[in-house]
């Protein structure tokens, strides 16, 4: 979608050009601002999730690599000691 297109939809002043930078949107003077939800607490350590890749060649025989990448980003990430 196209940002004029969106300017018509929200309306004027809600989306702002930021120069050299981009778009902002911005809340409209008066608008209740979103009230933060609470979530879960958070964790000690940080914490990451490697997701498998998908074997995008249809060949299944090259699955194994693909097993073998997501091993070795595991592997790596293991000898951050921020992860450990």
């Amino acid at each position: 979608m196209q940002i004029s297109a969106l300017r018509k939809l929200l309306g004027k002043g809600v989306i702002t050009t930021v120069t050299g930078f981009g778009y902002r949107f911005t809340l409209p003077d008066g608008a209740p601002a979103a009230k933060p939800t609470e979530g879960p607490p958070l964790p000690d350590k940080p914490s990451l999730a490697v997701l498998p890749f998908a074997n995008l060649s249809g060949d299944p025989s090259q699955d194994y690599f693909i097993d073998g990448v997501v091993g070795d980003i595991i592997n790596g990430l293991s000898r951050v000691r921020a992860f450990s």
